[in-house]
């Protein structure tokens, strides 16, 4: 399986979860005064918007990877750094607006809770894909193969043709 190059991949990163999530957390999460969670938002809306964020991310980033923007080593990053960051736009939701020092706990420790499962899930999808893709190519590698014929020593006979027609 290939690697997708470090510019692709902080770009993909950058444009599918950072910048997504980032927004999300600015203009509906509960921590700013200019968000518009504190018109509308409650925490039902909050996680619908969590879900829905996450769905579309994994959809948008199989999306680009069809289209080849890159590779699928790049859903082990995006996703991470996707869910990092609406857990943290969760979190706002929680109503601790006491003591930084716990809300901050609590972030890690959700982002822990969330990113694990996230992780474990990820590795499963891309092993699948990468057996997937091995699989595929065994396949064309074996269509251009020349198919035995059913007398044996005409077959080896025709393999030794081709060999010192390739030696000449």
């Amino acid at each position: 399986m290939q690697k997708t190059k470090i510019r692709i991949s902080l770009l993909v990163v950058f444009f599918l979860s950072f910048l997504p999530t980032m927004l999300i957390w600015i203009f509906l999460g509960n921590d700013f005064s200019i968000s518009a969670a504190n018109n509308f938002l409650d925490l039902g809306g909050a996680l619908g918007v969590y879900f829905g964020s996450f769905v579309l991310l994994i959809l948008v980033t199989i999306l680009t990877k069809f289209l080849n923007w890159h590779q699928w080593d790049q859903l082990s990053y995006s996703l991470p750094i996707g869910i990092i960051g609406l857990t943290i736009f969760i979190t706002g939701f929680g109503g601790i607006r006491d003591s930084e020092i716990i809300r901050v706990g609590i972030i890690f420790a959700c982002i822990l809770i969330v990113l694990i499962p996230t992780n474990v899930l990820v590795n499963f999808v891309l092993a699948k894909a990468s057996t997937y893709e091995i699989r595929q190519a065994e396949i064309v590698k074996l269509k251009s193969k020349p198919k035995p014929k059913k007398d044996f020593v005409a077959y080896i006979d025709a393999t030794k043709s081709t060999k010192k027609k390739r030696k000449k």
